[in-house]
């Protein structure tokens, strides 16, 4: 005969590995993957004004002027389809004057107003695509939009995955114009809810290679990051401690109020348990009456002799049962997610964290 506490140790020793074997097979990691959007308004594009001079009496009589007029009559008005292709008109057109050297700074200016519709309309490839085989590669920053189009290029090679020639923009942005680049990259860590690159960067922590020739696959290599090449020094620091404190605070609130997948799966034991402990209540009713349906009914076929009807039955419940557990840690995943972005979106428009609500000028 086994001893009561032997089977006792025997029942707890099982239930654990039970419960650890049931959460490893359907554990939820706790980062999140926010998606955090903005969008421009036609009201701050009109405010902008423009990086470049007016067209004087003798380019207005030129072809190109025309379409060059019509693009940023269309642009202003953020009908960025109609501007890009009147935008193109006047680069083909400036191509074919008799002397195109001398219409090189107006060629810049097409290009340039080209890029700035792609980015406000979020066309990432396109504008890669366009700059790569521009004029614009080859500028400095004696260009007049210099600081606009590395904002606009960081983020097209950030949305289109290409690594090195966003941090090679970013460390080009870092060198040149410190206090966006500070705003720029503390928005980036923000979006992908990167909290310590964002804290490092207010706490001005910096890498060891701070040469601006070091190569880029050498930083890569080394795990530096933009922010290492930040002259901090010309950062103001009343505007960085404010910042410091809006992010600080932030993050404080969410870690507050964020639900633990963990805890959403322990519970979800308990079929509906998870979705309780979200506040998911509908959700919880649901799972609880589909799960008792289905023991209900594989305990029925049990008792009555019908093993192949209980066996199949308990199939299906398994799979609802596993599902279930697994189900509650995505919600609160998703719970975390959202509760993210509603506390960090107010924060990134407001301080004016995005590239393109950095823009100096417009059309």
């Amino acid at each position: 005969m086994i001893e009561p506490s032997i089977l006792s140790k025997g029942i707890n020793r099982f239930s654990f590995f039970f419960l650890s074997f049931l959460l490893g097979c359907t554990s939820v990691s706790e980062e999140i993957n926010p998606s955090v959007h903005y969008s421009v308004h036609e009201k701050m594009i009109q405010s902008l004004p423009s990086a470049f001079t007016p067209l004087t009496q003798n380019e207005l009589e030129k072809n190109w002027a025309t379409e060059y007029r019509m693009g940023l009559f269309f642009a202003k008005k953020l009908d960025l389809y109609r501007a890009v292709t009147s935008f193109q008109r006047a680069e083909f057109l400036l191509s074919e004057e008799p002397n195109p050297v001398l219409c090189m700074d107006r060629k810049h200016e097409v290009e340039y107003y080209t890029l700035l519709c792609y980015s406000l309309g979020k066309r990432h490839d396109d504008l890669v695509t366009t700059f790569e085989s521009s004029s614009l590669a080859f500028v400095n920053p004696d260009f007049k939009a210099y600081k606009d189009l590395l904002l606009i290029l960081g983020e097209a090679y950030d949305a289109t995955k290409q690594k090195h020639k966003a941090f090679s923009v970013h460390q080009a942005l870092a060198q040149n114009y410190p206090k966006s680049a500070q705003a720029v990259l503390i928005g980036s860590a923000l979006q992908t809810a990167d909290n310590k690159t964002a804290l490092a960067i207010l706490h001005q922590e910096k890498g060891e290679i701070l040469t601006h020739e070091v190569s880029i696959q050498k930083a890569l290599s080394q795990s530096m990051h933009p922010h290492h090449f930040l002259a901090y020094d010309q950062l103001e620091e009343h505007k960085t401690a404010k910042l410091k404190s809006v992010i600080e605070q932030t993050h404080t609130s969410y870690l507050a109020q964020k639900k633990s997948p963990f805890t959403a799966q322990l519970l979800g034991v308990i079929p509906g348990g998870g979705y309780a402990y979200l506040g998911q209540y509908q959700s919880a009713i649901t799972a609880f009456s589909v799960n008792a349906l289905f023991i209900g009914t594989a305990a029925y076929f049990f008792l009555n002799g019908n093993v192949p009807a209980g066996v199949l039955t308990t199939s299906f419940e398994a799979g609802w049962y596993f599902g279930s557990i697994y189900g509650a840690g995505q919600a609160a995943k998703t719970y975390n997610e959202r509760l993210y972005e509603a506390l960090v979106q107010p924060v990134m428009e407001e301080k004016k964290l995005y590239p393109l609500l950095q823009l100096e000028y417009g059309f």
